[in-house]
């Protein structure tokens, strides 16, 4: 009864993409790169997102230079994407400055 289980939810988790679907799934995962990571968006909105860069992903990938630009994305590059769904999405940001975290000013404060 477990293998006939897990063989039903192994199907199920394989996309049956046709079509115009199917291409649509590989254009949007050639876009993504796993390699180039490098941090999560914590603010976003229709004028501005702010990104958490980690110092470690960000030497990895050479730096982000001033007016370049990141993709923001949940799609994983691994697997098949249905592109009717809400999480099947690219958001393309260009990097204008550095900004602070929500917290800075309290990382910065020193108790006397």
């Amino acid at each position: 009864m477990t293998s006939v289980l897990s063989a039903v939810g192994k199907t199920i988790e394989q996309l049956k993409l046709d079509g115009d679907l199917f291409t649509a799934d590989k254009v949007l995962r050639t876009l993504v790169d796993e390699a180039a990571y490098v941090g999560e968006v914590y603010a976003l909105g229709y004028n501005e997102a702010l990104v958490q860069i980690h110092d470690h992903h960000r030497m990895q990938v050479g730096g982000i230079p001033a007016l370049s630009f990141l993709i923001a994305t949940r799609i994983p590059p691994s697997k098949p994407v249905d592109v009717r769904e809400e999480d099947a999405s690219l958001v393309l940001l260009r990097v204008l400055d550095h900004a602070d975290l929500p917290n800075a000013q309290e990382a910065l404060r020193v108790d006397s």
